[in-house]
């Protein structure tokens, strides 16, 4: 038993202790804090968690383990929630959705998925080892790192002074980045595409996010709605609606 618990240890120390920062920021309302560790709990955690469960760990490349991390973490809290939304109601709680009913019961799931995990492999659940990248794979990644800099004050820029000039330097700059990166590709490694990937388009995709402090879009405003409803009343409902096209953003 001393032997399971000292090698559970590191597992259940570092969920429970993610659960209780994460559960503090949620409830005294900590801005950035709150968001930052609530992102780690609810789209890695549970996938880590899931991962160690089946013993693919260690035998699992560091980006497929973060990409598989991150899609089980959304399955698991897609059905977590269609569970809590249909079960919770038979038990007599009436907002299984609600604050109290989300935080209670994903900290109770991640900590015994922890314990489970500690039952079925009992190495280090989050052992990450990161690349050693040499000096010019790393010049190769400070364009990217720019891009998103420029996106962001290019975005300030729009909505202040009605002013692309950045953004469309963005572009011009993408684009020359990526014929460069054509021109030397037989001179660096296949590790350094997928950074470069996210960055350029984390950078693309905050032009549009960072456009207005309004919702951009069509489809977005009737699914911002449906989530509103769903937060207040603590509850997912499909609405009886003639629209056929509210009906199928509701049941997505």
């Amino acid at each position: 038993m001393l032997n399971l618990i000292k090698r559970c240890n590191n597992t259940l120390g570092l969920t429970v202790s993610m659960v209780i920062l994460t559960d503090l920021a949620i409830y005294l309302d900590i801005p950035f804090l709150r968001q930052i560790l609530g992102s780690i709990c609810l789209t890695f955690l549970p996938g880590a968690m899931l991962l160690r469960m089946l013993r693919l760990n260690r035998s699992v490349p560091l980006l497929d383990k973060l990409i598989l991390a991150t899609g089980l973490s959304f399955s698991y809290i897609i059905f977590s929630g269609l569970f809590m939304n249909y079960v919770y109601p038979c038990l007599s709680i009436d907002r299984p959705l609600s604050i109290n009913s989300l935080v209670i019961t994903m900290s109770l799931s991640l900590v015994a998925l922890a314990a489970v995990s500690c039952l079925r492999d009992g190495s280090k659940p989050l052992e990450i080892h990161l690349p050693v990248l040499d000096a010019r794979e790393k010049a190769l990644l400070i364009p990217p790192i720019i891009f998103i800099s420029l996106s962001f004050m290019g975005s300030q820029m729009m909505n202040e002074k009605a002013n692309n000039a950045l953004l469309v330097m963005l572009f011009i700059f993408i684009s020359l980045y990526v014929i460069l990166l054509c021109y030397v590709r037989g001179s660096i490694g296949e590790r350094d595409y997928p950074a470069v990937i996210f960055l350029i388009g984390i950078s693309i995709v905050l032009v549009l996010a960072l456009r207005s402090d309004h919702l951009i879009g069509v489809d977005i405003h009737n699914e911002y709605y449906l989530f509103l409803r769903t937060m207040e009343s603590g509850m997912w409902q499909q609405i009886n609606s003639n629209d056929s096209v509210f009906r199928l953003l509701d049941a997505c």
